[in-house]
């Protein structure tokens, strides 16, 4: 069985305090976040999301600390991105130039299959509070990032596709 994983960014204001905002600023974004990381189903369903970290931290630490593989049953396989190349337990991209036409085939199949985490990402940040920066206490950010989430796992098991 296959889930695909990923993570992302959610803005928030830029904290005060200036060793948090290098904590939390987000080189790749250009902002201030908290990251989230999630698996998703092959229709699409989230079926599991860490608890947030800060956004400047690279998705294959988030893997490893999220304790998202002490979850992962023997024989099972993550789809991931070039973020999580190098890990046994998920299946990524060929990173580089000079890559045979094998690992490009390989690369647009990987790329075609993991097009369903970045479309339920995008059900989630319909919603306007992941959508714009977050001005609330942080403390609270992952209890509405779960309810967004529970929310876009209810419309998609709704909506007509799902069907």
């Amino acid at each position: 069985m296959f889930a695909y994983i990923d993570s992302t960014s959610c803005q928030i204001e830029r904290p005060s305090d200036k060793l948090i905002q290098g904590e939390l600023y987000d080189g790749k974004h250009k902002f201030h976040s908290l990251k989230y990381e999630c698996c998703v189903r092959s229709d699409g369903l989230f079926v599991w999301r860490s608890s947030p970290f800060p956004g400047k931290m690279h998705d294959i630490r988030v893997f490893n600390e999220s304790g998202l593989l002490d979850k992962i049953r023997a024989g099972e396989m993550l789809i991931g991105d070039k973020g999580y190349a190098g890990h046994e337990s998920i299946i990524t991209p060929y990173k580089g130039r000079n890559i045979s036409e094998d690992e490009k085939h390989f690369n647009r199949v990987i790329g075609s299959a993991r097009v369903i985490i970045e479309h339920s990402f995008g059900r989630l940040k319909n919603f306007n509070i992941l959508n714009h920066p977050f001005r609330n206490n942080l403390d609270d950010h992952q209890l509405f990032f779960e309810i967004c989430v529970n929310l876009t796992n209810i419309n998609i098991m709704f909506s007509p596709m799902f069907q």
